[in-house]
Protein backbone atom coordinates (compact mmCIF):
# COMPACT_ATOMS: atom_id res chain seq x y z
CA UNK A 1 0.00 0.00 0.00
CA UNK A 2 1.03 3.53 -0.92
CA UNK A 3 1.46 5.45 2.57
CA UNK A 4 2.80 8.50 0.95
CA UNK A 5 -0.19 10.81 0.31
CA UNK A 6 1.17 13.92 -0.89
CA UNK A 7 4.28 13.39 -3.94
CA UNK A 8 5.85 16.24 -4.93
CA UNK A 9 8.19 16.02 -8.50
CA UNK A 10 11.03 18.43 -9.28
CA UNK A 11 11.71 18.15 -12.60
CA UNK A 12 12.19 20.15 -16.05
CA UNK A 13 14.07 20.53 -18.82
CA UNK A 14 14.64 18.01 -22.06
CA UNK A 15 11.93 15.14 -22.56
CA UNK A 16 14.83 12.59 -20.69
CA UNK A 17 13.64 14.12 -17.32
CA UNK A 18 10.34 15.09 -18.09
CA UNK A 19 8.88 11.77 -19.40
CA UNK A 20 9.74 9.73 -16.69
CA UNK A 21 8.60 11.65 -13.99
CA UNK A 22 5.43 12.10 -15.61
CA UNK A 23 5.16 8.38 -16.06
CA UNK A 24 5.58 8.13 -12.51
CA UNK A 25 2.71 10.60 -11.71
CA UNK A 26 0.53 8.30 -14.39
CA UNK A 27 1.37 5.35 -12.42
CA UNK A 28 0.99 5.84 -9.01
CA UNK A 29 -2.32 8.44 -10.20
CA UNK A 30 -3.73 4.90 -11.15
CA UNK A 31 -2.41 2.45 -8.41
CA UNK A 32 -2.27 4.50 -5.58
CA UNK A 33 -5.53 5.86 -4.45
CA UNK A 34 -5.97 9.14 -2.63
CA UNK A 35 -2.21 10.28 -3.65
CA UNK A 36 -1.71 14.13 -4.77
CA UNK A 37 0.73 15.08 -6.85
CA UNK A 38 2.53 17.85 -7.75
CA UNK A 39 5.31 19.11 -10.24
CA UNK A 40 8.06 21.41 -9.48
CA UNK A 41 10.32 23.01 -11.55
CA UNK A 42 11.54 25.66 -14.02
CA UNK A 43 10.35 26.82 -17.03
CA UNK A 44 7.22 24.03 -16.51
CA UNK A 45 4.78 26.62 -18.17
CA UNK A 46 6.62 26.98 -21.17
CA UNK A 47 7.67 23.05 -21.49
CA UNK A 48 6.74 20.79 -24.53
CA UNK A 49 7.38 17.90 -22.87
CA UNK A 50 4.73 18.22 -19.76
CA UNK A 51 1.11 17.49 -20.13
CA UNK A 52 -0.03 20.61 -18.60
CA UNK A 53 -3.85 20.10 -17.78
CA UNK A 54 -2.76 16.51 -16.30
CA UNK A 55 -0.90 17.17 -12.85
CA UNK A 56 -0.86 20.81 -10.42
CA UNK A 57 2.85 22.37 -11.20
CA UNK A 58 4.98 25.26 -9.70
CA UNK A 59 6.87 27.50 -12.03
CA UNK A 60 9.92 28.81 -10.20
CA UNK A 61 12.82 30.70 -11.57
CA UNK A 62 16.43 28.86 -12.49
CA UNK A 63 19.29 29.25 -14.16
CA UNK A 64 22.52 27.34 -15.49
CA UNK A 65 25.94 28.37 -14.91
CA UNK A 66 28.24 28.41 -17.44
CA UNK A 67 32.52 29.80 -16.96
CA UNK A 68 32.03 30.83 -20.43
CA UNK A 69 29.40 33.59 -19.89
CA UNK A 70 30.97 35.21 -16.63
CA UNK A 71 28.90 38.15 -16.91
CA UNK A 72 25.69 35.73 -16.68
CA UNK A 73 26.73 34.31 -13.29
CA UNK A 74 25.69 36.99 -11.15
CA UNK A 75 21.81 36.71 -13.54
CA UNK A 76 21.97 32.80 -12.40
CA UNK A 77 22.56 33.26 -8.87
CA UNK A 78 19.77 35.94 -8.32
CA UNK A 79 17.24 33.68 -10.14
CA UNK A 80 18.38 30.45 -8.56
CA UNK A 81 18.41 32.44 -5.59
CA UNK A 82 14.49 33.41 -5.96
CA UNK A 83 13.44 29.79 -7.17
CA UNK A 84 15.32 28.71 -3.40
CA UNK A 85 13.08 30.72 -1.66
CA UNK A 86 9.96 29.68 -3.70
CA UNK A 87 10.47 26.18 -3.56
CA UNK A 88 10.88 26.13 0.31
CA UNK A 89 8.10 28.47 1.03
CA UNK A 90 6.00 25.85 -1.26
CA UNK A 91 7.32 23.14 0.56
CA UNK A 92 6.47 23.95 3.91
CA UNK A 93 2.74 25.17 3.03
CA UNK A 94 2.14 21.85 0.75
CA UNK A 95 3.85 19.67 2.98
CA UNK A 96 4.60 16.70 0.58
CA UNK A 97 5.36 13.38 2.37
CA UNK A 98 7.84 12.08 0.11
CA UNK A 99 9.84 14.35 -3.14
CA UNK A 100 11.08 12.70 -5.81
CA UNK A 101 13.94 14.85 -8.08
CA UNK A 102 14.81 13.95 -11.75
CA UNK A 103 17.87 16.19 -12.33
CA UNK A 104 18.54 19.05 -14.31
CA UNK A 105 19.20 22.98 -13.06
CA UNK A 106 15.25 23.32 -13.59
CA UNK A 107 14.69 20.96 -10.86
CA UNK A 108 18.19 22.62 -8.69
CA UNK A 109 16.70 24.97 -6.32
CA UNK A 110 13.58 23.06 -5.47
CA UNK A 111 16.39 19.70 -4.33
CA UNK A 112 18.50 23.03 -2.70
CA UNK A 113 15.21 23.49 -0.54
CA UNK A 114 14.61 19.91 0.53
CA UNK A 115 17.91 19.82 2.18
CA UNK A 116 16.10 21.81 4.86
CA UNK A 117 12.86 19.81 5.29
CA UNK A 118 12.58 16.98 7.04
CA UNK A 119 10.94 14.46 4.67
CA UNK A 120 12.48 12.01 2.34
CA UNK A 121 14.45 12.57 -1.06
CA UNK A 122 14.60 10.35 -3.77
CA UNK A 123 16.78 11.10 -7.14
CA UNK A 124 16.41 9.37 -10.45
CA UNK A 125 19.47 9.15 -12.53
CA UNK A 126 18.81 8.70 -16.37
CA UNK A 127 21.96 8.96 -17.97
CA UNK A 128 25.18 6.23 -17.46
CA UNK A 129 27.44 9.44 -15.96
CA UNK A 130 25.45 11.51 -13.40
CA UNK A 131 24.64 14.96 -13.69
CA UNK A 132 25.69 17.56 -11.51
CA UNK A 133 22.62 18.00 -10.08
CA UNK A 134 22.30 14.64 -9.00
CA UNK A 135 25.43 14.00 -7.80
CA UNK A 136 25.58 17.09 -5.51
CA UNK A 137 21.75 16.09 -3.90
CA UNK A 138 22.61 12.28 -4.14
CA UNK A 139 24.90 13.25 -0.62
CA UNK A 140 21.63 13.77 1.09
CA UNK A 141 19.16 12.00 -0.29
CA UNK A 142 17.32 8.11 1.01
CA UNK A 143 18.23 6.85 -2.50
CA UNK A 144 18.89 7.23 -5.73
CA UNK A 145 17.36 5.10 -8.81
CA UNK A 146 19.06 4.42 -12.11
CA UNK A 147 18.94 2.65 -15.00
CA UNK A 148 22.81 2.17 -15.51
CA UNK A 149 25.21 0.72 -12.59
CA UNK A 150 26.32 3.98 -10.75
CA UNK A 151 28.73 2.48 -8.01
CA UNK A 152 31.44 4.71 -7.32
CA UNK A 153 29.42 7.43 -8.80
CA UNK A 154 27.86 8.87 -6.41
CA UNK A 155 27.01 9.25 -2.54
CA UNK A 156 24.38 7.37 -0.43
CA UNK A 157 22.34 4.04 -1.65
CA UNK A 158 22.11 3.53 -5.14
CA UNK A 159 19.83 1.13 -6.61
CA UNK A 160 19.66 -0.21 -10.32
CA UNK A 161 15.97 -0.38 -11.95
CA UNK A 162 14.68 -1.68 -14.95
CA UNK A 163 12.43 0.96 -17.05
CA UNK A 164 9.31 -1.34 -18.10
CA UNK A 165 8.21 -0.65 -21.70
CA UNK A 166 4.36 -0.67 -21.11
CA UNK A 167 3.87 3.24 -21.31
CA UNK A 168 0.58 3.28 -23.60
CA UNK A 169 1.86 6.34 -25.76
CA UNK A 170 4.63 3.69 -26.83
CA UNK A 171 2.40 0.48 -27.05
CA UNK A 172 -0.10 2.15 -29.43
CA UNK A 173 2.40 2.03 -32.23
CA UNK A 174 2.76 -1.39 -34.17
CA UNK A 175 6.43 -1.75 -36.33
CA UNK A 176 4.89 -0.99 -39.65
CA UNK A 177 3.24 2.00 -38.60
CA UNK A 178 6.34 3.48 -36.64
CA UNK A 179 8.25 2.84 -40.11
CA UNK A 180 5.53 4.60 -41.78
CA UNK A 181 5.42 7.81 -39.73
CA UNK A 182 9.14 8.42 -39.46
CA UNK A 183 9.35 7.69 -43.23
CA UNK A 184 11.82 4.40 -42.35
CA UNK A 185 12.69 1.56 -44.77
CA UNK A 186 11.02 -1.52 -42.86
CA UNK A 187 13.76 -3.62 -45.31
CA UNK A 188 16.42 -1.80 -43.63
CA UNK A 189 18.29 -2.53 -40.48
CA UNK A 190 17.47 0.83 -38.04
CA UNK A 191 19.75 1.65 -35.87
CA UNK A 192 18.55 3.88 -32.35
CA UNK A 193 20.92 6.73 -31.04
CA UNK A 194 19.47 8.02 -27.47
CA UNK A 195 20.83 10.15 -24.89
CA UNK A 196 19.37 9.77 -21.61
CA UNK A 197 18.23 12.67 -20.61
CA UNK A 198 18.58 14.39 -23.50
CA UNK A 199 15.91 12.30 -24.51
Amino acid sequence: MWKHKRLLIAAGGSGGHLFPAVRLAQTLKNRAEGVEICFIGGKLATSPFFTHGEFPFIDIPCATFSLKNPLAIPKGLIANCRGFLQSIRFLNTWKPDLIVGYGSYHSLPPLMATRFYRKPLYLFESNAVPGRVIRLCARWAAGTASLYPLAGKLRGPIRQVIMEGDSPSAAKYERAEAHRSYGLDPMRPTLLVFGGSQG
